[in-house]
Order: structure tokens, then sequence, then C-alpha cells
């Protein structure tokens, strides 16, 4: 119960409590309604966020603006840090993924738009065979 009443008020903090790295920000909350208890238990937590203040409010919404903020850093790290991988390495899979699905997107387009009369249910059904086989085509014809 603490938990979904934590996530109208916070939803990213109420999402994160439930989750496997929630722990820190569960006890920041506890610290938050109940300061100086230690190790609360979920029901007096439930009752201290029934009955918060404005200013417990307010620090609770301040905590989800900074765990936002940390998300949103961590995953600009991450794409810059896989840029810096890709160009360092020379990765040409994101290329070569890429021209896979253009690849795909022109032929499906063709099958569908000019060829009206094709059956797509066995193309559809056979899918997964026709874009592998195009992947391992592509992917030896663009890395030589």
């Amino acid at each position: 119960m603490f938990k979904s009443i934590l996530k109208t008020i916070a939803p990213i903090v109420g999402g994160i409590v439930g989750g496997p790295g929630g722990a820190a920000l569960a006890h920041k909350v506890s610290n938050i309604l109940l300061p100086g208890v230690k190790n609360p238990s979920d029901n007096e937590l439930e009752r201290a966020l029934q009955n918060a203040t404005t200013e417990q409010v307010i620090a609770i919404k301040k905590l989800e603006m900074e765990t936002e903020a940390r998300i949103y850093e961590s995953e600009v790290n991450d794409r810059k840090s896989a840029r810096k991988m890709n160009i360092k390495t020379g990765d040409k899979t994101v290329r070569n993924v890429m021209y896979l699905f253009t690849f795909a997107f022109v032929c499906i387009s063709f099958l569908h738009f000019f060829m009206p009369n094709i059956d797509m249910k066995y193309y559809s059904e056979h899918l997964v065979e026709m874009t592998m086989t195009a992947l391992g085509f592509f992917c030896g014809r663009l890395n030589k």
C-alpha cells in the first residue's frame, strides 16, 4: 500500500522503490517521512505518507526531480560512451542494421503496393527467415 500511495505523489520514486535498486531511495523517503526512525515498517511509512506535511511532500517531489535528473544524466552518458566506442572501434553493425531495415522496408513496400496479387500471408510467415538471410548477405558484403 505504501508503494501505491508513493506512486501517486512521486511516480518515478514510487516505481524505483518497488524495483531492484530501490532500497537506497526507500531509505531516503523514510528519512523524509520519519526522521530519526531506523527501519520503519511499511505500516508506519504508510501512515506517515498519508499524514505527510506540505514540506515532506515537497521534499519527496524534490527527491523525485533529483532522481529523474540522475537517470537522464546516466542515459546521456551511456549514449556518449556508445558513440565513442563505435567511433573508436570502427564497428559497422549499426550501419549494416540500418541498411537491412531500409532494404526490408523497400522490399515489403514494393511487394505490398506494386504486386497486389502476391500472397502476402506466405511472405509474412517467412519474413524472419528472409530478413536473417538478407542480414547475413549484407553484413558479409558491407564489411569487405
